[in-house]
This record gives structure tokens, sequence and C-alpha cells, in this order.
């Protein structure tokens, strides 16, 4: 009798485990959701400012209409438009503010409260008094830069806030009491009161303690340049010399910073607040740009010419747009010829016009031409420049282009080419159409990658049942050659997938920006696959059988994990690509191919471009 071969049953820590199937779907869940979060979140993260653009010698009252129109059109179509007004808010939050202005009613109130409230105080009417001075000090607060370029006016204001100190003293809450004195003399650090004998001997000493802790605290330097030089450097409203300053031995704290180039008194500049720090801090201010910025209402550009206007509108716009951490701005602008507004899409990052496009939003009545607003929005989203007229797009050669004066120019943003305008459109942002062929390529990598799966984790079932039996089983040998034939499908089926998200990436994401947080996140994502799964093909390799030319666990293992690397592979190659695509095409004369392939052997990345 002949015995029939033993059962290969060896111990399963000979070799270690193929990945858990549950484990496989996490993952490739993972993948499938993070390439769909990133096509669907990639445009939403784009940031649009809408930037009109006036000139005092050919004023439009088209282009504010054409503004809110753009705005409302974009708005509609789920765009991430930044409102006039809160811009405006953003930029006084972020950069400076437009000087205070006080009617002649604040000025005369002033004086008026302060006399009050010396009479309430002498009648021990405290309530009274602060009412009297919180009225007088709220106006001091808005505008102490205007108060404080009269030194009579700046006196009277310190006395005021003295005399709040005094209704706290005399109220026995020295606590708020010192707290107001602080701030006296951080509004008007170099500014002495009318006359001493109007405050008691307990509000001058605590002023003279005040005075000592400011001294004894941390000092800094403020050092102030502008573009011209030669500006006048106000403080808190007092002149401190001209550009370039440096203002020495400062306590550190907040002030309100103005640089005025026209003669004394003629236009105020606007407030920068610096917190100002131990050490040296800087601020550069660009007079020209200061100038051209409105913040009173709606955020807006204006300019006492045409000529000026053409000249900075683009430099400013973009500057502006940086401020606010907007990507794109669309700014707006009478076409002086025709009457009609233009409107031209700004990439703040590489100040380079994607689009220019030419339309008229109001008709003879003055009713806006809703149809032109939306066929000239179309097309500066898809890219296209045109000229609009009765809800009909003929389109223009290239968009228009415009140079960056130097002065305004950013230093870590290299200006765009001259000429380079419809180069510039279609290496930075792919029209819709293509955007829509690169989801569904997206889509289709993800289908296949789901196919892998499910094939992949079908071989290892059947590598199982083999493992299980014996060679003498009947249909042993047919089960082992198409298991050995099988592996082929998920192998195909990861690469496919690979290029096929890959391809759709490029297509689908925005690359006029640089490379967002969520680029870097990805490419991190796949540099992790991209391990994990080289050191599960170094840990496994194809089983054709061992030396008796029987399929082993310790074999089938070795392949299980060289089919799991192979999968983890094919998703780190889209997900790596993702943060190249974006800095690629963000460069000003890039061009990227990306591709991927998986065989049996192993897994390729190719990435071409010319830089």
């Amino acid at each position: 009798m002949i015995a029939s071969p033993p059962r290969h049953s060896e111990p399963r820590t000979s070799a270690r485990r193929p990945l858990p199937r549950r484990h496989i779907r996490l993952v490739l869940f993972a993948v499938i959701a993070c390439s769909a979060w990133q096509t669907s979140s990639a445009h939403a993260d784009t940031t649009i400012v809408v930037l009109p653009s006036e000139s005092a010698e050919s004023p439009s009252p088209a282009v504010a209409a054409a503004a809110a129109a753009v705005q409302a059109e974009l708005t509609q179509n789920n765009v991430n438009v930044l409102a006039s007004r809160a811009a405006a808010l953003r930029f006084e939050e972020r950069a400076s503010s437009a000087p205070a202005t006080l009617s002649q009613s604040d000025l005369d109130a002033l004086p008026s409260r302060s006399q009050s409230a010396i009479r309430n105080l002498a009648l021990g009417r405290y309530a009274a008094a602060r009412e009297d001075l919180t009225a007088a000090l709220k106006i001091a607060d808005k505008g102490l830069e205007e108060l404080s370029r009269e030194e009579a006016r700046a006196r009277g204001v310190v006395d005021a806030c003295l005399f709040m100190v005094r209704t706290y003293l005399e109220g026995g809450n020295r606590g708020l009491a010192r707290e107001q004195a602080m701030h006296c003399r951080r509004m008007f650090p170099d500014t002495e009161p009318t006359s001493q004998q109007l405050h008691t001997p307990e509000v001058r000493e605590l002023v003279t303690e005040v005075d000592q802790e400011l001294a004894n605290g941390p000092h800094g330097t403020l050092a102030v340049e502008s573009t011209p030089s030669g500006c006048v450097v106000r403080l808190n409203g007092k002149r401190m010399g001209t550009t370039p300053a440096r203002i020495e031995d400062l306590a550190a704290h907040d002030y309100r910073i103005q640089v005025e180039c026209e003669p004394e008194g003629d236009t105020r500049g606007r407030v920068y607040t610096v917190a100002l720090k131990k050490g040296v801090t800087n601020l550069v201010v660009d007079v020209p740009f200061d100038r051209a910025v409105s913040t009173t209402g709606d955020l807006a550009l204006a300019y006492p010419n045409d000529g000026a206007r053409d000249e900075y509108r683009l430099a400013h716009a973009i500057k502006a747009a940086k401020v606010l951490g907007a990507d794109e701005v669309w700014l707006l602008s009478a076409e002086l010829e025709t009457g009609h507004v233009r409107v031209d899409r700004v990439l703040a990052r590489t100040q380079a016009v994607l689009a220019s496009a030419s339309f008229e939003p109001l008709d003879a009545g003055g009713v806006p031409r809703a149809r032109d607003t939306e066929v000239t929005v179309n097309a500066l989203r898809a890219g296209s420049s045109v000229t609009v007229r009765n809800g009909q797009a003929t389109a223009e050669a290239t968009p228009w282009r415009a140079p960056v004066p130097a002065s305004a120019a950013s230093a870590e943003a290299k200006p765009a080419a001259e000429g380079t305008g419809t180069a510039s459109r279609s290496m930075h942002v792919l029209s819709t159409g293509w955007r829509i062929v690169g989801i569904g390529l997206v889509v289709a990598g993800a289908a296949s990658l789901v196919g892998a799966a499910i094939t992949g984790v079908g071989h290892a079932d059947d590598g199982k049942a083999i493992e299980n039996s014996a060679a003498t089983d009947a249909g042993y040998l047919a089960a082992r050659s198409d298991w050995r034939t099988g592996r082929a499908l998920p192998l195909v089926q990861a690469g496919l997938s690979a290029a096929l998200t890959t391809a759709g990436l490029a297509l689908a994401l925005p690359g006029d920006n640089g490379v967002p947080w969520w680029g870097w996140l990805s490419g991190a994502a796949g540099l992790a696959l991209g391990v994990w799964g080289a050191v599960e093909l170094a840990g496994g390799g194809i089983c054709d059988g061992d030396a008796s030319g029987l399929h082993t666990a310790p074999c089938i293992a070795d392949e299980n994990r060289f089919m799991t690397g192979t999968l983890l592979l094919s998703q780190a190659v889209p997900l790596l690509a993702v943060p190249f695509i974006a800095w690629f095409r963000g460069a000003e004369s890039a061009s990227l191919s990306v591709s991927g392939s998986v065989q049996a052997g192993g897994a390729t990345i190719s990435i071409g471009g010319a830089l």
C-alpha cells in the first residue's frame, strides 16, 4: 500500500500572516474617501474677492453695480466669495484702517463733558461724573490720532482721562483707578495735563507710580520705512520724524501709526495698529497703495485719475488679495471707450491675469442685465477671455495685461512675464469640461480599486483553500493553476486604478495657488502608504511552489503580502502626486506628467515635466 503524502500544516508562526481583510477594506475606504474629498473640496478652498477700481477723473456708477452683480452670481454658484463689506473689515483688521474723522459736535462735546464732570466731582456725584467722562473718552478713543495732532486738544483729553482716575480713587476702587491711569499714559505717552493743579495729589501720585512701572517694563524700537521715503511718521497722532524713522525706547504695547507724504494737514494717512514688542518692530508702508485703498464702505480701489488707476490697479489688487488671504481677485474697472465694465480674473500668487471679460451690467434704464452677468461669470470661471453683448460671448485673443510696478510687487511672488497670458491660462486652470473629465477618471480609478480589492480578497481565499487541501485531493491541480493565473487580474486593476486616479487628479485639482494644506496632507498619506506597501513587498513574493512543488502556508502567505503591498503602493502613487501636481501647475512655466504602473515584479512612478 502506498501511503498518501501527509497534509502540509507547518506552524503558522513560521511566516507573517497576510493583512486581515477588514484592515484592507478600511484602507481602501480611506483612500477612496480621500480622493473624493480632494476633488470635491479643492475648488471650495479657493477664496475670491470682487474688487472695483474707480477713477475720480471718469467715475462710473456701472462699476459698483457690476461688482455687486458679479459677487451675487458667484455666490449663487456656490463659489467661496468674500463679501465686499466683510472684505473691508478684514482688511482693516489685518492691515490698516481709514483715519478717524471727528465731527464738530464731537469736538464740542469733549470740553463740555469734561466741564460737566468737574462740577459733578466737586459735588461728589461720581456716577454722573463717570457718565460724562465715559462719553468724552469714547470720542477720544475713536479719534486718538486726530486729537493728538493739536497739543491743546491732547492735553484736554489727558485731563478727562485723569478725571476718570479720580472718580475711581474717590469711589474706593484703586484697582480700576490704576488700570485707567495706565490707559491714559499709554494713549498719550509724552503729553502732560493742562495743569497739574487740576488733579488731586492722589491722582498725581498714582500717575507717577504708573510711569515708573512703564519705565521699568519691556521697551522696544519701532522702525518705519515707506515708499516713497521722506514721509512724516505719526505715533498716536504725534509727529515723530520722517521715513526712514527709528523711534527708540518705546514701552511695549499697541500704537497707532500713520505715514503721510502730502504737505502737512492735506491728507491723513491710514492707521496701522502696531503691537510693539521687545527688540525692533518693523513697519513698511506702501503709500500709493494706502492712498488707493478705501474701506469706509465696501472694499474698493480709488484713484485720482485714469493714468494712476491703469498703472497701479493690478499690483494693488494683488496686494489686497494677499492681505485678505484670497486666492483670486476679480478686478473691475470702467472701459472709457465703451462705458462698459471690464473684469479681470487675477491669480494672487502668480500675479497673472488668467482671463478678462467686458460686459454691460446695466441697460439704458439702469436695470441689471442678469443674463450678461451670468455669461461673463461662467466664461471667467472657465478661464476664457470674452466680450459679452446681449447675452452672447465673443472670444478674445488674450486677457488684459498690465505691468506690476516694482514698488508694489511682492517680494515672495514672481511676476508673470509679458506675453504669457494665453499660456498661463491653459497651464494654471483647466476648463470646466476638463475638470469633469478628471472627476470621471477619479471615479473610474476608485471603481478599479474596489475591483482590485474584491478580486484580491478572492485570490487570498482561493490560496487559503489550496493551503488546507492535499495534492491528492480531486481538483487540486486545477485549483492551483487557477490560483496562479488569478493573481494577474488584481494586479492589473490596481495599476489601472493608480493610472486613472493620478490622471484624474491632474485634471480636476486646481493648481493656480501653490500647494494647499490638504495637498501636503495627501502627500504625507501617500508616503505612509508607500512605505507600508514597500515593507509588505519586501517581505513577500510570488508563490510558485516550494522545493517539492507544493503551495505551503508560508509560500501562500508571502504572495498575500506581495498582493497587499501592491495594492497599497497603487494608491500611494496618486496621493503622492497631489502636491507635485499643485506645485508644478502653480509654477509659472511648468508642465507636468505623472503616471504610475504596478506589475507582478514591482511598481513604477513616472514624473515628467519642464521647469
